[in-house]
């Protein structure tokens, strides 16, 4: 005697989805993806736009910039970062500002003739574009504070007129340059 295999059923065709439930599966998929973006925004990454003119020639107004918001929490801040910090003047625009960090907690830094000296040592960098003329007396960076400038000193609003800046008031690295396309660039 031998067993026949069984004969599998045949397949009934698929009703297609009721539109109610088409519409409910999208509307639940919208909520899902901006609960997902809200989530990245407050607490992993957020775009801010440059303006003005005091990072010049590294970052120009109008650039669209992709700032990381949670590196600090588990990496030191560097000499040379360009950050975002929350204007230590509140303004009535709300607005941030760019920075370049060049004193780190403990260091000595000043500017003599434009030149900058952080532990009596003079930095540069190409991203300097032109050299202002100033003069900041010898400070040390408190700690859990930073000396921060911006690229174009002639213009820019930076820690030689509203002092150091502390950690809580940095809200993140700036990571990639977006817009304008032509611009893109990864910043490390």
């Amino acid at each position: 005697m031998s067993e026949m295999p069984p004969v599998p059923e045949p397949e009934l065709p698929r009703q297609p989805a009721p539109a109610q439930s088409l519409s409910r599966s999208l509307i639940a998929d919208v909520i899902k993806f901006a609960l997902c973006f809200l989530i990245l925004y407050l607490y992993v990454m957020q775009v801010s736009v440059v303006r003005g003119s005091s990072m010049e020639p590294s970052f120009h107004d109008g650039d669209r910039l992709v700032v990381d918001k949670i590196s600090y929490l588990v990496t030191d801040i560097h000499r040379f970062d360009v950050i975002v910090l929350r204007a230590p003047n509140p303004n009535p625009k709300g607005m941030d500002f760019i920075k370049r960090v060049v004193g780190l907690p403990g260091e000595k830094v000043m500017l003599r003739d434009g030149r900058v000296f952080v532990n009596d040592q003079e930095i540069s960098g190409d991203f300097q574009p032109e050299r202002s003329h100033d003069d900041y007396g010898e400070r040390i960076v408190p700690s859990g504070e930073y000396f921060v400038l911006g690229d174009n000193r002639p213009c820019s609003n930076d820690s030689r007129s509203f002092g150091m800046i502390k950690r809580e008031a940095i809200r993140g690295k700036i990571r990639v340059r977006i817009w304008p396309l032509d611009h893109f660039k990864l910043f490390g």
